[in-house]
């Protein structure tokens, strides 16, 4: 199974949901938590954000995703915590993309 490529996600759907997620009100602070948390989660992994980690949390992700999907589950209703504006899974891969952009590994949409 061949996984895409960190660009290829941002020049798929991760443009767009960055895009969006900036133009909802109350989003920037909850994707800003997400892209600390993904720099924590690689740090805590020993890893340096690269183009490599990066992808490589993107591809778990989306592994993760589609197996809860494969079980029946619908991720952005399960997992949508008490006032998040946004499903989990959707801000966690635009946050990936979004520390892409502060490291200057991705262009900015």
């Amino acid at each position: 199974m061949r996984l895409p490529t960190l660009h290829e996600w941002m020049d798929g759907p991760g443009r767009v949901n960055l895009a969006d997620i900036g133009l909802l009100p109350d989003t920037q602070a909850y994707l800003e938590r997400h892209q600390r948390e993904v720099r924590e989660f690689i740090a805590a992994a020993g890893l340096e954000v690269s183009e490599q980690s990066l992808t490589l949390y993107l591809h778990a992700h989306a592994r993760t995703l589609n197996a809860l999907s494969n079980a029946g589950l619908d991720p952005e209703r399960s997992y949508r915590g008490p006032g998040d504006p946004l499903d989990w899974f959707t801000t966690r891969s635009a946050a990936v993309l979004a520390v892409a952009v502060e490291e200057g590994i991705l262009a900015a949409a």
